[in-house]
C-alpha cells in the first residue's frame, strides 16, 4: 500500500503545510525548502490485511544537514534511516513483522532536514 506523505495523518507535531513536491505532487516538508525541523513527526494509521512480514520504503530527499528518519511502530522504536541524497530517492527497506489490523507508523525527524514524498508498505 502506498501513502502520500501529505495524506491525512493521525497526529502531526511541528508539521507545516506541504510544499509542491519534486515528483509532481506534494510532500511533507517545511515552507522554505530546508526540510522538516528536528522533532517534527507525522503518524499514519495503516490497515494491515494479513499477518506477516512487510517491507517499508520511503521516497525522500536530503534538503539540508544530515537528516535521519526515525521510525516507531505502535509506539515501539524501530530503525532509523539516514537520508543522504539531494535528489528524491528510495530509502528504507525496513522489514516489519505486523499482525493483521490497524497499526500506527510514526516518522520522526531525529535529525531534521529531510523531505518526504511517500511511503510504501509491501507484503514480502
Amino acid at each position: 500500500m502506498d501513502v502520500d506523505a501529505d495524506a491525512p495523518v493521525a497526529k502531526c507535531g511541528g508539521c507545516v503545510d506541504p510544499v509542491s513536491g519534486l515528483t509532481g505532487g506534494f510532500m511533507l516538508a517545511d515552507e522554505n525548502g530546508a526540510g522538516v525541523p528536528t522533532g517534527t513527526f507525522a503518524e499514519y494509521q495503516v490497515i494491515v490485511p494479513k499477518t506477516g512480514s512487510y517491507r517499508l520504503d520511503y521516497q525522500a530527499r536530503k534538503a539540508s544537514g544530515s537528516p535521519v528518519i526515525a521510525l516507531k511502530v505502535d509506539g515501539t522504536a524501530g530503525p532509523s534511516t539516514p537520508v543522504t541524497g539531494t535528489a528524491m530517492g528510495s530509502y528504507g527497506g525496513i522489514l516489519l513483522n505486523l499482525t493483521a489490523g490497524v497499526h500506527t507508523l510514526r516518522l520522526e525527524a531525529g535529525s531534521g532536514g529531510w523531505q518526504l514524498d511517500w511511503l510504501r508498505l509491501t507484503r514480502t
